[in-house]
């Protein structure tokens, strides 16, 4: 049922990027997945922004790793 809840949650409108969402998105182990995240909130501080733990802004980790 939790797995059928996760589905149904709209990508577009969820505002961050988790540890475990990133690993699927870009196919990887847990660590790397990490510490993309952990380059994206780097870059978001450097900009003057809060960032948080674990998790960051969709929009930036997609143009980190060049999706967008």
């Amino acid at each position: 049922m939790k797995q059928e809840l996760n589905e149904r949650i709209d990508t577009e409108t969820v505002r961050f990027v988790t540890t475990k969402e990133a690993m699927r998105i870009l196919c990887c182990s847990r660590p790397a997945a990490s510490r993309a995240i952990h380059l994206t909130n780097e870059r978001l501080k450097k900009q003057g922004c809060y960032t948080m733990r674990g998790r960051c802004n969709r929009q930036a980790f997609l143009e980190t790793i060049g999706y967008r």
